[in-house]
């Protein structure tokens, strides 16, 4: 039985009725009102945002919903207006293959993001007022790069996770990790090492919001992977 009618025969209205009477709890009022037929039904195309010469990978928002990030295997780096659906700035990354990850740094003013691309490379780019972007290079990873993620409100250090079966943390306050000798002091999982197995790839990785010392990863393989950044060594 149906504890609750299918939304298209309740309008807004009564769904909201029914949480103040305690009968939809709160947990379920996010996704009922997120579903509702009549928000659904209005649902249209908002904007066509074209720039890219290649194949559009991955796309990022900053913090506040304003401007949207998109990279490519061209090579590109495209800081979008969402409201306006109008192209602000264009990078040429510096890489030399497809660009399959971005991420904004927060609490930079939207100035500063990360990319990670199937040249094994990462990247940050800094934007400056005339136009220019400076891009600092860590070239540690030994196979591609596939996600960068961040942390809220830690402009300083970010996350790659990478097809060579290590997640690395980096911290811009360091010195640039160069070669491989510098690059190990960075990796906080390792794959191949911990299941002593080679080919292992990490195509995927996510900070919690609610919890940041907890680090998830999506593998080549049919399970996910919960870590305790405070248990691991960097």
């Amino acid at each position: 039985r149906l504890l609750h009618p299918p939304m298209h025969r309740a309008n807004i209205l009564q769904v909201l009725e029914k949480h103040r009477q305690g009968t939809v709890p709160g947990r379920l009022l996010r996704s009922e009102l997120t579903a509702h037929r009549s928000l659904i039904d209005r649902l249209t195309l908002h904007k066509v945002l074209d720039s890219h010469e290649g194949c559009v990978n991955r796309l990022c928002w900053n913090s506040t919903g304003t401007k949207l990030a998109s990279v490519s295997d061209d090579c590109s780096l495209v800081i979008w207006d969402a409201a306006l659906g109008r192209e602000v700035e264009k990078i040429f990354t510096g890489h030399t293959l497809n660009v399959f990850a971005v991420a904004f740094l927060p609490e930079t003013g939207d100035q500063r993001l990360v990319t990670g691309a199937m040249d094994y490379h990462v990247r940050v780019h800094t934007l400056r007022e005339s136009g220019a972007a400076e891009s600092r290079v860590f070239r540690c990873h030994t196979d591609r790069v596939k996600d960068v993620e961040v942390e809220r409100g830690n402009p300083h250090m970010f996350w790659t996770a990478s097809e060579d079966g290590t997640i690395r943390q980096f911290d811009l306050r360091a010195p640039p990790a160069e070669g491989a000798g510098a690059g190990r002091a960075t990796v906080i999982v390792n794959l191949n090492k911990e299941y002593r197995r080679s080919g292992a790839e990490i195509k995927s990785v996510s900070v919690s919001a609610a919890r940041p010392w907890l680090l998830a990863a999506a593998c080549d393989d049919p399970v996910a992977r919960v870590w305790d950044r405070r248990m691991l060594g960097a």
